[in-house]
């Protein structure tokens, strides 16, 4: 009897035990991710700023196009990287408000 309860109390540990030590990978994954996407964020802000600054020093009369689209690219994946980092994509975005936009046509029909 007391060997029963001393087996199921260890299989309960152990149990324990795992699932432990599968929140902590999980908890570890999600600041690795957390690290990779804060990294990205800095690095495309610090790339929008030195063209920023770029766009400063020269300012031609007419916007390069060169600039303009690397510019737009950049505002592009800064908006993905904040998105991703609230969990939606821009695509989700975008989808979400073409929705709510059908939606709205619904409601004035």
């Amino acid at each position: 009897m007391c060997y029963e309860n001393e087996k199921k109390l260890n299989e309960r540990k152990q149990q324990m035990q795992r699932e432990q030590m599968i929140q902590k990978k999980e908890r570890r994954n999600l600041l690795k991710q957390k690290r990779k996407l804060k990294f990205k964020l800095r690095k495309t802000l610090q790339q929008l700023l030195e063209l920023d600054d770029k766009c400063d020093e020269h300012v031609p009369p007419i916007p390069d196009k060169d600039t303009k689209t690397e510019e737009l690219k950049l505002r592009l994946s800064l908006a993905n990287l904040i998105l991703e980092e609230e969990g939606q994509t821009l695509y989700e975005t975008t989808e979400q408000t073409a929705e709510d936009e059908d939606e709205q046509e619904k409601e004035e029909s």
